[in-house]
């Protein structure tokens, strides 16, 4: 009769086995599958269009308007490709 610690002892060892398996599997599939490269070289080319519809608002009596904020931080920097148009332009 086998006993429970050889028993539990096959079973971490089994399971730390499909573990690495299944964690090399993914990595493969990670550094060699073309979709993956294909994806990262398009994400170069994607540009960004912002549109800012926040009007703002009044908290404990201070207004606040984010949005115009968020832009004037995004015309900073030029950079990120991003563009600034109305909505009926995106």
């Amino acid at each position: 009769m086998v006993d429970k610690k050889a028993i539990k002892l096959l079973s971490i060892i089994g399971f730390a086995i499909l573990g690495l398996a299944l964690m090399f599997g993914l990595v493969h599939l990670g550094l060699f599958n073309p979709f993956v490269n294909n994806a990262a070289i398009e994400r170069e080319s994607i540009s960004y269009v912002l549109v800012n519809e926040d009007l703002g608002a009044t908290f404990g009596g201070q207004a606040f308007n984010l949005g115009a904020e968020f832009v004037n931080l995004i015309k900073g920097n030029r950079r990120t490709g991003t563009r600034l148009t109305t909505s009926m332009t995106a």
